[in-house]
C-alpha cells in the first residue's frame, strides 16, 4: 500500500494537518531542480530575490494565485511570513486605524479563538457567537450580525482541530475576514464576498514558511506603529519584498499552483474533496469509530474521529504507519485521531485508510 514516486524513496500517504503532503509530481520536479534552477548556476533558494529569475518565479505564483482565486485588481495579493497566527495580529493593525476601533469575531474552534486573542491586543473585540456553547460539535446557530462599528467580522472558514467547515460565508454588514489556511483552493469561492482572506501555505498551497494575504486595497489603513514587514500597503508597493522573502517556499507554492491549475483548479479540487470526505465519513458512520460533528458542517479537509476505547489508539496508529499512512494522531486539544484530506491527498490514499479502518474494526470490534 506504500507507493513510490521515484526510485529508492518510499512515500507514505501523509494525513498530517500541516505541514501537509505535497503532490508527487511537484516533489519530483523540485528534486530535479533542487541543486540547479534552469541556467542560474544555483538552486531556486540561492538566487537573488530581486533578480530576473526569481522575479519570474514570484510573478508566476502571484498570477496563478490571482487566477485560481478569481481575484480582480481591487485586491492585493501578498506573500508574507509569520503564518496565520502572525496575520491574526497584523490584520487589526492594517484594517483598524487605532486601538479604539472594534472588530467582531465568530468563534468556531481553537484557531478562531486564538485569532480573537491576538486582536484584543490591538482593538476592541466583540464575540458574536461561540461554538464552545455546543461543545464545538456544530457551527453556532445564534450568529448575530457584526456590531455596526466593527471594522470587520473575522471567522475561520475551516477549523483544523475541531473539524467544522463553513460552506457559505456568514452574513455581515462589516467586511468579512476569513482564515482559509486549511481549505483555500479546495472549492471555488467568490473573492468579492470578502474584505480579506489569509492562509498559511502549509496545508493546501505549499511548504511552511510563506503566508498568503488577499485584501481589498481600499480597506488597508495601516497604523504608523505597524511593523514595516507587516504593513500591507508597504508590502503591496514592494512586491512583498520589503525584506528578503521566503524564496524557496514561494517557488514551491508556485509549483503547487501550477499543479492545481493543470488538475482542474478549485472546481476539480472540490469534486475530489467531496469524494474523499464522503468515503471517510461513510466509514466512520458504520459504528466502530465516532465523529462528533454535526453532518451539516463536517469538514472536508480535517476529520477528527475517536476509537471506542482510547487504549486502542497506539495500536491503531502503529498499524496505520506499517500500512504506509502517517499523521493520523489527533491534536492535543481534542485527542483521538484526525485525518487531513488536503488537495494533494489522492483518492487512493483515503481508500487505503478506510480499508485499514474497516479491517481494524473487524479485528478489534
Amino acid at each position: 500500500r506504500i507507493f513510490v514516486y521515484n526510485a529508492g524513496m518510499k512515500r507514505a500517504y501523509n494525513f498530517n494537518p500541516g505541514p501537509c503532503g505535497l503532490p508527487d509530481e511537484v516533489m519530483a520536479r523540485a528534486q530535479d531542480e533542487f541543486s540547479l534552477y534552469q541556467n542560474e548556476g544555483a538552486s531556486a533558494m540561492e538566487i537573488l530575490h530581486r533578480g530576473k529569475a526569481f522575479m519570474d518565479i514570484y510573478e508566476r505564483a502571484h498570477s496563478l494565485l490571482r487566477e485560481l482565486l478569481g481575484a480582480n485588481d481591487d485586491y492585493a495579493i501578498l506573500f508574507l511570513t509569520g503564518g496565520a497566527t502572525g496575520q491574526a495580529a497584523a490584520l487589526p493593525l492594517n484594517m483598524i486605524p487605532d486601538d479604539e476601533g472594534a472588530a467582531a469575531y465568530l468563534i468556531s474552534g481553537h484557531w478562531s479563538r486564538r485569532a480573537a486573542g491576538e486582536a484584543k491586543k490591538y482593538c476592541r473585540v466583540q464575540i458574536v457567537a461561540d461554538a464552545a456553547d455546543n461543545g464545538h460539535s456544530a457551527l453556532p446557530d445564534n450568529i448575530e450580525d457584526a456590531a455596526e462599528d466593527a471594522a470587520f467580522l473575522h471567522y475561520a472558514d475551516n477549523e483544523t482541530i475541531h473539524g467544522l467547515e463553513f460552506f457559505a460565508p456568514p452574513n455581515s454588514r462589516a467586511p468579512l475576514v476569513a482564515d482559509m489556511s486549511s481549505n483555500i483552493l479546495s472549492r471555488p469561492i467568490r473573492v468579492s464576498d470578502y474584505g480579506a482572506i489569509y492562509a498559511g501555505a502549509q496545508k493546501n498551497l505549499g511548504p511552511t514558511g510563506v503566508t498568503i494575504v488577499v485584501i481589498r486595497k481600499d480597506l488597508i489603513c495601516a497604523r504608523p506603529q505597524t511593523p514595516m514587514v507587516w504593513d500591507y500597503r508597504k508590502q503591496m508597493e514592494h512586491d512583498s519584498m520589503i525584506n528578503t522573502p521566503p524564496t524557496f517556499p514561494i517557488y514551491m507554492t508556485g509549483l503547487v499552483l501550477e499543479w492545481a491549475k493543470k488538475e482542474g483548479g478549485p472546481a476539480e479540487m472540490a469534486r475530489r474533496s467531496e469524494e474523499k470526505s464522503r468515503m471517510l465519513y461513510e466509514c466512520l458512520d458504520e459504528g466502530f469509530y465516532r465523529n462528533d460533528v454535526a453532518s451539516s458542517c463536517r469538514s472536508r479537509m480535517n476529520v477528527p474521529f475517536f476509537l471506542p476505547d482510547e487504549s486502542l489508539l497506539d495500536e491503531f496508529l502503529d498499524g496505520a504507519r506499517e500500512n504506509g499512512m502517517i499523521g493520523l494522531k489527533g491534536h492535543a486539544v481534542l485527542g483521538g485521531c484526525r485525518a487531513s484530506l488536503y488537495n494533494a491527498m489522492p483518492v487512493r490514499g483515503v481508500r487505503c485508510l478506510t480499508d485499514y479502518m474497516r479491517d481494524f474494526a473487524r479485528r478489534r470490534g
